[in-house]
């Protein structure tokens, strides 16, 4: 069966080249991409070979692994009083109307809300979206603040010259994107030779965590 079947709950920088590499090797495989809220369902079923998905802790386990943890910026317009500053403790903006990811159980959703919490206060929700680029649009007409993961949205597009992005301390606000992949049942040939492959490609990536110990024993197995 060359299909390989991927449950995309974030999009971390690079998979479109790592699935492009990875076709130039084995053309004759095919990919099905899927993006719903239902992974956590997918995980236990084991219904997709790959699983990407976001947490707030780092995971490590036989059949995953986080593979980036990534700070979560503050995007502000220009003129905002904290736009020039080097990072803003996150109790600070405390009551300002703030722009979240929908939808509102995402784990980038829990997580904005566990720092808060964490900080000493409930945030101020005044929109939910889940589209980056009209995030940003609303961010730069004032109708929010915004948290933006820096690496897997912020480093793939351009950054608006009208938009600041500040890091956010006390706490450090930071989330890990982590790929799972299917051990139990049918596993094709296919999807274990793109686990080794996206594992392997991720370990030269500058941004990313996936230790060459690691690499070692996957390559093994």
């Amino acid at each position: 069966n060359a299909t390989v079947t991927i449950s995309l709950r974030v999009a971390p920088i690079g998979f479109p080249d790592l699935i492009a590499r990875f076709r130039e090797q084995h053309p004759g495989v095919k990919f099905i991409v899927e993006q719903h809220q239902h992974y956590l369902d997918d995980l236990k079923k084991g219904r997709c070979d790959i699983t990407v998905y976001s947490s707030m802790t780092k995971v490590s386990a036989p059949n995953e692994l986080t593979i980036l943890e990534e700070p979560i910026l503050l995007a502000v317009p220009k003129e905002h009083p904290l736009a020039e500053r080097e990072f803003v403790r996150l109790r600070e903006i405390a009551g300002e109307d703030l722009i979240a990811s929908s939808p509102a159980e995402s784990n980038l959703r829990y997580a904005i809300n566990t720092y808060c919490k964490i900080a000493g206060f409930q945030p101020k929700i005044v929109m939910d979206c889940d589209d980056y680029m009209t995030i940003q649009g609303f961010v730069r007409t004032g109708v929010g603040l915004a948290f933006i993961p820096k690496v897997s949205w912020l480093d793939q597009q351009a950054v608006p010259q009208d938009l600041r992005y500040i890091p956010i301390v006390e706490p450090e606000c930071k989330r890990c994107i982590n790929l799972h992949w299917k051990n139990t049942g049918y596993v094709s040939k296919a999807s274990v030779l793109f686990r080794k492959f996206a594992l392997e490609y991720f370990s030269k990536k500058a941004d990313y965590l996936v230790p060459e110990e690691r690499i070692s024993v996957i390559k093994e197995n």
